[in-house]
């Protein structure tokens, strides 16, 4: 690959979105940290009910979500995209369509030989003149 043909400046959006992200779920950590630590330490001389679970519980489990989202998009992002490429080649290989990331088995001729084994029959007739002949 060429350094021409490298886009530095979609490269730079990429990670800048990243960061982005990163620093987005660090002040997402950083509040509840602080606003729950201090919900706690305000229930904690009258020793009721524990009220700030109804905050803690939902904030924790948004917080969470947002980690995964976060520290794992990259990740599900490559999966997604090679189970698109995937399904992709699949369709073209439904629709007789040949990628040229590999050689179609099929277009080869093969035979089996003394020894039960699948080997190019460099002596078969391809399928048309196979039919030519009989008529």
């Amino acid at each position: 690959m060429k350094n021409d043909d490298i886009d530095y400046d979609a490269i730079r959006k990429r990670v800048e979105q990243r960061m982005k992200d990163r620093m987005g779920f660090i002040m997402d950590l950083v509040s509840f940290v602080g606003v729950n630590g201090l919900l706690w330490l305000i229930w904690l001389p009258g020793r009721g009910f524990p009220w700030p679970l109804f905050i803690t519980i939902p904030w924790g489990i948004g917080l969470f979500a947002h980690a995964a989202n976060t520290l794992f998009s990259g990740t599900m992002n490559k999966m997604a995209e090679r189970e698109v490429e995937q399904e992709i080649e699949r369709e073209r290989m439904r629709r007789g369509m040949s990628t040229g990331k590999r050689k179609n088995e099929l277009d080869t001729p093969m035979r089996l030989s003394d020894e039960g084994e699948l080997i190019p029959d460099d002596e078969a007739e391809s399928p048309r003149s196979a039919r030519s002949n009989r008529r």
